[in-house]
């Protein structure tokens, strides 16, 4: 089984067997979960996909959540998106991260990652770049979704 504490024992790995860092923490996964890989890979599209949702349905609505403190930010900062001072893209990434904590906040489906109050950061940087980028796939996204779960890792065991 392969083990690591450090990014740099992941890197290590890699260039021992010649593989990426997502392939490193795909590995890892299989033995720890005691699924294929396909069905390893399978998953993290199946949260990409969940993520994509919760953006597109973030954006779309201006649901209140439960307590009515929070909903509609979203709409608003989409639409103000070319307004915003590091520009339209990452006005764009600010909008999507809103749209998955509004979603959350209202009960809405959400993937917590790394946790719940945080749920928005991935997907909304991994959304902008796709949207801006036009040639980077949906399996680009899921590797790097490994990618950054290996990081979280690495953080979770050094804390």
């Amino acid at each position: 089984m392969i083990s690591f504490n450090t990014i740099s024992d992941i890197i290590k790995i890699t260039r021992e067997e010649s593989v990426t860092f997502s392939d490193v923490i795909i590995t890892y996964e299989t033995h720890s979960q005691q699924k294929p890989r396909t069905e390893i890979i399978a998953d993290m599209y199946g949260n990409w996909d969940v993520m994509k949702t919760a953006i597109v349905n973030g954006l779309q609505t201006s649901e209140k959540s439960f307590s009515g403190l929070t909903g509609g930010d979203a709409v608003r900062l989409k639409e103000h998106a070319g307004k915003s001072l590091l520009g339209y893209a990452a006005g764009t990434a600010e909008a999507a991260a809103v749209a998955v904590a509004e979603r959350n906040a209202a009960m809405g489906r959400i993937v917590a990652c790394p946790t719940a109050g945080s749920c928005g950061i991935l997907p909304a940087v991994l959304y902008a770049l796709q949207l801006w980028h036009d040639n980077i796939s949906d399996e680009q996204i899921v590797l790097s979704m490994f990618t950054a779960a290996g990081i979280g890792m690495v953080i979770e065991q050094n804390a």
